[in-house]
């Protein structure tokens, strides 16, 4: 198994259970950032799809190497901005 699959499967089911784990693995791993998979799990089952990818896409932009606490922060900047 690869390192990334070793470290998935160690936090969490070997397979995701549904399409929000499955996003939520896929978002781990394009930030590069699977320490903090239970993080994103936790953010794709609580939060709206087109949410996450608009942070994903923000922070992509950024250029630089993503950790759960930036996600998070620009998440929480998105919603604030959503409900306003």
């Amino acid at each position: 198994m690869s390192p990334i699959l070793d470290r998935m499967a160690s936090l969490s089911p070997a397979h995701p259970e549904n399409p929000a784990q499955l996003f939520a693995f896929q978002l781990a791993h394009k930030l590069d950032d699977c320490d903090h998979l239970t993080q994103y799990l936790s953010a794709a089952e609580h939060y709206p799809r087109h949410l996450l990818i608009q942070v994903y896409r923000r922070l992509i932009k950024k250029g630089r190497a993503v950790k759960y606490d930036q996600f998070e922060k620009e998440l929480r900047e998105l919603q604030d901005a959503e409900m306003s």
